[in-house]
């Protein structure tokens, strides 16, 4: 059987279908004849902490140091000071301390004042390797036999969050990253596929400690029907004002006409609930999705249905977080240079000595000066940190105001 017979085989099915609860075929010809948008889903830090500075300790494990300067990358690219790994580990021998997964308060507390920290990271990896493997494209009439090349990389580990100012272990996980790059002419390079492992990997520290951006892909009817290929086209044009307000007219008039299926009706409730989906009104758009499964059961009405309420607890959960929002860093895709491509490595990460004063105003959210030099006379006071700590943090805190 050829393909114009298979696709007129399923169009039949698709016919004798129609009072089914949920017909698939259908749902395959939405996916495959209308435009897909995309739709931002909103997620809270994993762990309750603002963030604005980060440590990370010595990474344990084969691959780790590369993992480490994949997950500091990350933080930098989202508005977050990286402590200088090798001044960090300066510090801590010149005021003799050990820090570890599980160290006292005091402990904490001295390293956040010294640090300027809010958490320290343990990163171990416990698994790090690649592969090769070629598929089989076909034989041309010379006999000649294409193939895919494709290389694999995988890592594997755990990190642990502690908080610097109780040193109570905030977060304790595992983490894998996986990764792949292929060519047609030959193996391309394995640092391409390592390269997207680890920055999966680094993706999963990330959403621990930072608000993040889950993007889907979700269809958009437009059919000629109820002017729905107008707010279609309205919304390629990033016009989602003007989509809303246009999808808003076709329902109310769309009813009306003797043309219109129940379907076509189905089809600007969803998108109106969609479009308000995107403007965040997340209870308007539930009543809307609900309208659109009444009149025509879909997969994509209760998928986007599940989306819209998991969006609105989140976004509950964003309101209580303290943490602000950060773009989506999430893994690149991999596309190898056609002969291959070169060695890839960790791009220079731009972090901050600890100690060292930037000079620029505080973000958002981060602890004025006052209260910071509150806080460094009550450890000196307390005898956490010496005279030429208290003075030397001190005279750096007045410096950046």
């Amino acid at each position: 059987m050829d393909l114009t017979e298979r696709i007129a085989g399923w169009i039949v099915l698709a016919l004798m279908s129609q009072a089914a609860a949920a017909d698939p075929v259908t749902d395959f010809f939405s996916n495959l004849g209308n435009p897909k948008f995309a739709l931002t889903i909103q997620h809270p830090a994993g762990v309750q902490i603002k963030v604005t500075t980060v440590a990370i300790a010595k990474p344990e494990g084969q691959c780790s140091e590369d993992l480490a300067s994949r997950v500091e990358e990350d933080f930098v690219g989202a508005g977050v000071t990286v402590i200088d790994r090798q001044r960090f580990e300066d510090i801590l021998n010149e005021h003799k301390l050990q820090v570890s997964a599980l160290f006292e308060q005091k402990t904490a507390a001295k390293v956040g004042a010294l640090l300027g920290a809010q958490a320290l990271l343990f990163i171990k990896v416990l698994d790090c390797h690649g592969g090769k493997s070629q598929q089989t494209l076909g034989t041309d009439k010379k006999g000649h036999t294409s193939y895919n090349y494709v290389v694999t990389g995988s890592v594997a580990g755990s990190v642990r969050v502690v908080s610097l100012t109780t040193g109570q272990v905030l977060a304790s996980q595992r983490f894998e990253g996986t990764g792949q790059a292929q060519n047609y002419e030959g193996f391309p390079d394995p640092a391409l596929a390592m390269e997207s492992a680890e920055k999966t990997a680094a993706f999963s520290v990330h959403k621990l400690l930072l608000p993040w951006q889950e993007t889907k892909r979700i269809v958009f009817y437009n059919d000629t029907q109820c002017d729905l290929k107008l707010a279609s086209n309205m919304l390629k044009s990033q016009d989602l004002d003007g989509a809303l307000k246009q999808s808003q007219k076709n329902l109310s008039g769309c009813p009306g006409s003797p043309k219109v299926k129940p379907a076509n009706i189905a089809h600007a409730y969803y998108n109106l609930g969609v479009l308000q989906f995107m403007s965040d009104d997340f209870d308007t758009a539930l009543v809307n999705l609900g309208k659109a499964t009444e009149l025509d059961s879909s997969k994509i009405y209760t998928d986007a249905i599940a989306d819209c309420k998991r969006a609105k607890q989140l976004a509950v959960a964003l309101k209580e977080s303290p943490g602000d929002l950060h773009a989506d860093t999430g893994a690149d895709v991999v596309k190898p240079a056609p002969n291959g491509g070169g060695k890839s490595v960790p791009k220079p990460v731009k972090v901050k000595d600890a100690g060292a004063g930037d000079g620029k105003r505080a973000a958002p959210g981060a602890a004025s000066a006052s209260d910071r030099l509150a806080n460094l006379e009550d450890l000196l006071k307390k005898k956490l940190i010496t005279q030429d700590e208290y003075n030397a943090k001190r005279a750096q805190i007045l410096s950046g105001i």
